[in-house]
């Protein structure tokens, strides 16, 4: 057996929505075309981690988070999306324009009972970043909001907030936000939202490896992998929203496990 034989690809579980289901096939078409025998889908990102580490599948796409646990582990992050020109993206903590809530530090203080909503308490743009945010400036989330609720999805989330059936909510947004212009919020221009503040700097999601591979195999995959963005660019940027691609230092993911630390 070679060493690139064999290799199993696991897809995120965005990619296993209806709304991107051909995206996905196609993904699927070009990874066989490369090599990999077998390609899983996820149920969650739980289960996607899981699967990684185990070595039951040898690569896939993950987000931030999952990236910085295996990184952590041994697996590695063979390549980044790059998109906007950059490699990081930031999250953003937002209300409605016009809204009595001025600033974040008024969440210290609530002017009322105030409902924020989440996408998913894995999401580092939409869950992670921005409590930690909050707690960066001594602000407690479990204080600051009287109910608290998932609700699974950026769009659904900037509804609540623009509807008025939820008060603040987090996205994610450019690592430079552009001065003086409506917020580019959840991939665009968003009227009608007011950004109380940005997180840190957070690394775009990417290609990570399995830390179960030997060196040798881990190599194969990554071979693999750069050899579908060589001959397929274009199907491979579309599949996940990105400009390009980046080889990112060992390490680039570091500060993620920051952001996820409990408190």
């Amino acid at each position: 057996m070679s060493e690139s034989s064999s290799l199993t690809f696991g897809l995120p579980p965005s990619l296993g929505r209806e709304s991107v289901r051909e995206r996905a096939l196609a993904f699927a078409d070009l990874l066989y075309g490369a090599g990999f025998e077998t390609v899983v889908p996820s149920r969650d990102y739980d289960h996607l981690e899981t699967m990684l580490r185990s070595g039951e599948v040898h690569a896939a796409w993950g987000p931030p988070l999952v990236c910085a646990r295996l990184e952590r582990d041994g697996g590695r992050v063979a390549l980044r999306a790059v998109r906007d020109g950059g490699t990081t993206y930031r999250s953003a903590l937002v209300c409605r324009d016009g809204d009595a809530i001025a600033s974040v530090d008024d969440l210290a203080t609530p002017p009322r009972r105030l409902r924020a909503v989440w996408v998913d308490d894995r999401s580092t743009a939409g869950y992670l970043a921005p409590r930690q945010l909050l707690r960066e400036r001594r602000i407690s989330p479990d204080a600051a909001f009287a109910v608290q609720d998932v609700i699974g999805s950026y769009s659904r989330c900037l509804a609540a907030v623009l509807d008025r059936s939820a008060d603040v909510t987090a996205t994610f947004a450019p690592a430079a936000p552009t001065p003086g212009a409506p917020p580019t919020l959840g991939g665009r221009r968003r009227e009608g939202l007011r950004v109380l503040a940005y997180s840190a700097e957070i690394p775009n999601d990417g290609f990570v490896l399995s830390p179960a591979l030997s060196p040798g195999r881990g190599r194969a995959v990554q071979r693999l992998i750069e050899h579908v963005l060589a001959t397929s660019a274009g199907t491979l940027a579309h599949t996940f929203n990105a400009d390009s691609f980046d080889i990112p230092k060992p390490g680039a993911y570091a500060r993620v496990l920051a952001i996820a630390a409990p408190r």
